[in-house]
């Protein structure tokens, strides 16, 4: 993941440098009547990798004999509509409602003493597989625009609903169970690439939860955790 990151930031470090130094010369625009309309849509597609924020319940950790807990990132992927609104001339308003595919895993490791219940491994990884509805809410602050290219930043607000959510199933050797629904606050950094036909951005955006997730249903699995809230990291590419 840090790879995919470093290779993104470098790619757009690039790009920058590239068009900063050809800046000074006047460049035939492509699309140089986009800005002009107000409104626009488009679609996404992406990745994700999905991680919690996880507060530890010191002494249930020592009474259930558990060594360790640790969350471990999964990736998904992701595909949306974008709708986006130019209220003024650096900032627009964009709403992308999307269907994501996320996955979590974490490592529970205990002691020797509970081998009678997990005779082969202490190390026990326990996977919640989530199929949200993402509906998104984001303030874009745009630089001006360079030949063909521009930065911007992100800042919103994320409502998601879990489709696959077994809060409500009656299963007593489920792992974790999570809440339905979740609100997050998001940042992030893109850049608009206007290209002969089409706008093309691409963004990284950090998603942090607001609300303690965990269902605490008093299991082995969930004693140990005082809260636990998403954190996702998204690369999307978006076409408008």
């Amino acid at each position: 993941m840090k790879t995919v990151i470093k290779y993104l930031i470098c790619l757009c470090v690039a790009i920058a440098s590239v068009n900063v130094a050809q800046a000074q010369r006047e460049r035939p625009k492509n699309l140089p009547n986009y800005d002009k309309k107000y409104l626009h849509f488009g679609f996404m597609l992406g990745i994700n990798y999905g991680n919690s924020i996880i507060r530890y319940n010191a002494d249930r950790l020592y009474n259930d004999s558990l060594l360790a807990l640790l969350p471990i990132r999964q990736p998904g992927f992701g595909l949306g509509i974008v709708t986006n609104f130019q209220f003024a001339k650096n900032f627009d308003l964009r709403f992308i409602p999307s269907l994501s595919f996320i996955t979590r895993q974490y490592s529970y490791r205990w002691c020797v003493q509970c081998r009678q219940q997990y005779p082969t491994d202490t190390t026990v990884i326990k996977t919640v597989e989530s199929t949200q509805i993402d509906l998104p809410l984001m303030v874009k602050f745009k630089s001006e625009r360079v030949n063909n290219y521009r930065w911007y930043l992100l800042g919103g607000m994320r409502y998601s609903i879990d489709l696959a959510s077994n809060k409500d199933l009656n299963v007593t050797d489920l792992p974790l169970k999570f809440e339905k629904n979740d609100l997050a606050y998001e940042f992030g950094i893109g850049m608009d690439l206007y290209l002969s036909y089409f706008k093309f951005s691409p963004e990284i955006k950090y998603s942090f939860g607001t609300k303690d997730m965990l269902v605490h249903d008093n299991t082995v699995f969930s004693n140990p955790i005082q809260s636990l809230r998403t954190k996702t990291i998204f690369i999307s590419f978006l076409f408008e």
